[in-house]
């Protein structure tokens, strides 16, 4: 797959969908902003905090502890 085919498969993703479809444990919902415990950065499952920010409207995610998500994110806005 070519670059552009990604974008434009994410454009049509809910991002929301995506997080429950991989169990990630919601720990915030506030419809437009929702927080989560990310699976990226090796968190400490005893402390749960939610460092996952998922954008439900622009469908973005950025784990504020480990950046997951900043560069997917910057290639779909680039376009």
């Amino acid at each position: 797959m070519q670059i552009e085919d990604y974008i434009e498969v994410a454009r049509h993703i809910n991002i929301l969908n995506v997080a429950y479809h991989l169990c990630l444990e919601i720990t915030d919902d506030k419809h437009t902003e929702v927080k989560a415990i990310c699976p990226f950065c090796g968190y400490n499952k005893n402390s749960k905090i939610a460092t996952l920010s998922l954008n439900t409207t622009n469908n973005k995610y950025c784990c504020s502890r480990c950046g997951a998500g900043r560069i997917f994110s910057r290639i779909i806005c680039s376009c």
